[in-house]
């Protein structure tokens, strides 16, 4: 074999290294084109500007960006986006290199921008409307804006309208502060007030008759115990519930007017004669008059017992948490105050 053909190979090489390009000799992997912006979704603005540019990992050249779908407002140059002029969805991002390495992709979502809400004013004139004196109350709105939306109101209990707002006042539930809200057709457009019926509210019990530490005692609330609208209330005047069997507890300072005795109602019960069996139940109309200011209104709230040897139904206990729900007209459930008794009374 000739040994001295191998320089001459050698060189050949290296001469050839000298007009071709030596990747072209070889298996090379071309740079790549990594690229991304700072986040994955965005969510669009309703003032300003709100641009985001790529940043590249390595491999940076001369190109061109382009998006699919087309409605990415990009800058086909810089890659710059406008996310505020942009339409929401998901959008695909591709990088060409002008120097014919492979192009790259990546993905952003552009969401739709939060809805900006507006706070109206809303107000019924005052804040305490007593039957019998007051008999309708209209919304006022102070920005002298038309009031185009829906009215709602909670708790149950309050007649109005949710068109107009209009409440009446004689056919609303008394003794309760409920907080009225208005939302436009829109959406965007909400505010929310407060009125109280004057008159009396007895709150939703259960009270178990077999621990010591709970009071079988209710008392009432009168002009939901705000201090600023007190009045004085003369409960059954005639004494016919009491009759019937209700028992009012003695008055003293811890013991208010109106308490009611659970316990001692379904003694007396049993003293008149009633049969009390487990799911036993009975209504009660209580009437007052309610003297507040020099306004002098007679009045009544309804009442409904219940007595369980052991346990209160389900559907009971969920019909006692529903006294608070909200409603579009808060008449559409008929509120009575619920006493339920568990357990041996005596």
């Amino acid at each position: 074999m000739n040994y001295t053909s191998r320089p001459t190979i050698l060189w050949a090489l290296l001469s050839l290294c000298l007009f071709v390009s030596c990747e072209e000799l070889c298996d090379c992997d071309p740079k790549p084109c990594l690229f991304s912006y700072d986040g994955v979704s965005y969510t669009k603005t309703t003032t300003g500007e709100q641009l985001i540019s790529p940043t590249f990992t390595e491999g940076e050249s001369e190109g061109t960006f382009s998006a699919s779908p087309n409605t990415l407002v990009l800058n086909d140059t810089t890659g710059v986006i406008n996310i505020n002029t942009s339409d929401p969805g998901e959008y695909t991002i591709t990088y060409t290199p002008e120097n014919g390495d492979p192009d790259c992709s990546t993905t952003i979502v552009i969401q739709e921008a939060e809805p900006v809400i507006t706070e109206c004013k809303l107000d019924y004139g005052k804040i305490l409307f007593i039957p019998g004196e007051d008999m309708f109350a209209s919304p006022q709105n102070s920005d002298q804006k038309e009031f185009t939306g829906t009215f709602s109101a909670k708790p149950n209990g309050l007649d109005i309208d949710p068109e107009t707002g209009i409440i009446n006042i004689d056919l609303s539930e008394p003794g309760l502060l409920y907080e009225v809200s208005f939302i436009s057709e829109d959406g965007l457009t909400r505010c929310t007030t407060q009125i109280l019926i004057a008159g009396i509210d007895y709150p939703d019990v259960i009270i178990d008759f077999s621990n010591p530490e709970e009071t079988s005692l209710i008392e009432p609330a009168i002009n939901r115990n705000n201090p600023d609208f007190e009045a004085a209330i003369d409960f059954d005047p005639q004494g016919q519930v009491q009759e019937q069997g209700i028992s009012f507890a003695e008055t003293d300072e811890d013991t208010p007017p109106g308490t009611i005795n659970l316990r001692q109602t379904f003694i007396n019960l049993e003293l008149l004669g009633v049969e009390i069996t487990d799911g036993f139940t009975r209504e009660f109309i209580v009437p007052y008059i309610y003297r507040g200011g020099n306004t002098v209104v007679e009045g009544s709230i309804p009442i409904q017992i219940y007595w369980f040897e052991e346990e209160v139904p389900e559907e009971l206990q969920q019909w006692i948490g529903r006294k608070n729900q909200e409603s579009n007209n808060g008449r559409m459930m008929h509120r009575h105050s619920i006493m339920v008794g568990v357990n041996k009374f005596q």
